[in-house]
């Protein structure tokens, strides 16, 4: 009866932690090649975080492995090099949210099955960019771009799965910005852009 309830205990034991393996950590989507750097005729371009992590419902921002504010710093500071002597480029992250909800899938199977408890997550993510001549100057241009991604996952899923959702999220929005931002600092910084 011992060996019975030992083999059992220790088939749960292997069954829980394969369930419940973590997502390796991975280091934010930022551009690897010079073809992917805007280089800007300025002096500086400055990157500000001004967004504070919220973690009262419906935000859950510290879910993300890497804060989704750190994500959009580190593309930000490699993706637009300041190669003149005045101006500064001002980058501020005045977004990087992550909200839950939580709903009830369609049942399957004619109704005779209850649908699955699912968790829904909207990530959001928004920059400004402020072109000055001097340090303490009034903005000459500026300009903003929002990127938002939806994720769905069922309730009963593994830390690992999660991880590896919020990843890919957060992957897609610093994307979208980094085409956004390309797109805004052609149109609106035009005369600063080297190419």
């Amino acid at each position: 009866m011992k060996q019975i309830t030992a083999l059992v205990l220790m088939l749960t034991v292997i069954l829980l932690s394969s369930a419940v393996q973590a997502a390796p950590k991975k280091t934010p989507n930022v551009p690897d090649e010079l073809e992917d750097v805007t280089l800007m005729n300025v002096g500086k371009v400055e990157v500000v975080n001004e967004y504070k992590l919220r973690n009262e419902p419906p935000y859950v921002d510290p879910q993300f492995p890497v804060p989704l504010a750190d994500s959009i710093a580190d593309w930000a500071k490699s993706s637009f090099v300041a190669t003149g002597e005045e101006g500064v480029l001002k980058i501020i992250i005045r977004e990087a949210s992550l909200q839950e909800s939580h709903y009830e899938d369609k049942p399957r199977f004619f109704g005779l099955f209850p649908g699955k408890r699912m968790d829904k997550y909207l990530a959001t993510a928004m920059v400004e960019m402020k072109l000055y001549n001097g340090e303490d100057a009034m903005p000459v241009a500026e300009t903003e771009a929002t990127a938002t991604r939806e994720g769905r996952i069922e309730s009963v899923a593994g830390v690992g799965y999660r991880e590896e959702l919020f990843n890919t999220m957060a992957d897609d929005l610093v994307d979208d910005l980094d085409q956004q931002t390309r797109a805004l600092t052609y149109k609106f910084f035009h005369e600063r852009v080297k190419d």
